[in-house]
């Protein structure tokens, strides 16, 4: 019986290990330069959604990809993984959240900054002020002073918590109601 439940709990989560390109801007276009009018990217995936882009940095400034998204009704954004970033030496860049509900009016909701040597760590939990992500969002990614910064994200949504206890719960019921 524990062999079967075991299974069955793998079948249920085994849809939302896949994981999709939202955006990329070597085929779906530039990403907005303005924070108060971020590209809408739409709803993320329960599971993970990728996003990947590149910010030039300007003449006296920081060059910037700005985008918005939902986080689906019974989810929370758990991580943020940089999986990829050139220049892996040199240059530095940065990303805030915030609350995009708000439109040109967003709160800071959180930052962090990185580099080559972030590539494979979850700066969402680095990020200052900021462990988790619900309802409506958007992120703003600069580069300062470096040379061009090819990234890619990975958005991680997983359920919320309270899914996972009613699930464990339906469990042990299923359990409980075989003997």
């Amino acid at each position: 019986m524990f062999q079967k439940m075991t299974v069955a709990l793998a079948i249920a989560f085994a849809g939302s290990a896949g994981a999709q390109v939202i955006w990329d801007e070597a085929f779906d276009g530039d990403l907005s330069d303005d924070d108060f009018a971020p590209t809408f990217l739409g709803e993320l995936n329960m599971g993970v959604s990728i996003v990947r882009g590149m910010t030039q940095p300007l003449a006296g400034g920081a060059g910037t990809d700005a985008f918005g998204y939902d986080i689906p009704m019974g989810g929370f954004l758990d991580s943020v993984i940089l999986t990829f970033y050139t220049p892996a030496t040199g240059g530095t860049s940065g990303m805030v959240f915030y609350d995009s509900s708000a439109g040109a009016n967003g709160v800071f909701l959180g930052g962090a900054s990185y580099g080559g040597s972030d590539v494979g760590t979850d700066i969402l939990f680095g990020s200052t002020g900021l462990d988790s992500l619900v309802g409506s969002a958007a992120t703003s990614i600069r580069e300062f002073g470096g040379p061009d910064a090819t990234w890619e994200l990975e958005f991680n949504v997983v359920p919320a918590p309270a899914s996972a206890v009613l699930l464990g719960l339906g469990g042990i019921a299923a359990i409980r109601r075989r003997r």
